[in-house]
């Protein structure tokens, strides 16, 4: 899995510029995430920095920015993006996924 990659520094420099917000987050587990390998096809990498999660890991989540008055309660997005332990990405909810993952 590469979902933590090295990036050249001088690509982070917008970052700079845009603002970050800190948000609540669920204090997820070691034991809750697992490696998924990478779709790559022809040297092309095409889930670099892509992730699931499960419908009730997006609950909690979703709970956390609600309590954080970032979005309405009693919505459930089905995408996220994250910073997590030094990596950064988006998280689709899998329906297939049942409890904390």
């Amino acid at each position: 899995m590469s979902v933590c990659t090295n990036t050249p520094p001088h690509t982070l420099l917008p970052t700079l510029y845009t603002p970050h917000y800190t948000t609540p987050h669920p204090n997820t587990q070691e034991h809750e995430a697992q490696e998924i390998p990478d779709i790559e096809r022809n040297g092309y990498c095409f889930s670099d920095g892509c992730g699931t999660l499960s419908p009730d890991l997006a609950e909690r989540v979703a709970d956390c920015l609600a309590a954080a008055g970032r979005i309405p309660e009693d919505f459930v997005p089905s995408a996220f993006q994250i910073r997590w332990r030094g990596c950064k990405g988006m998280l689709t909810v899998d329906t297939k996924l049942r409890g904390m993952r």
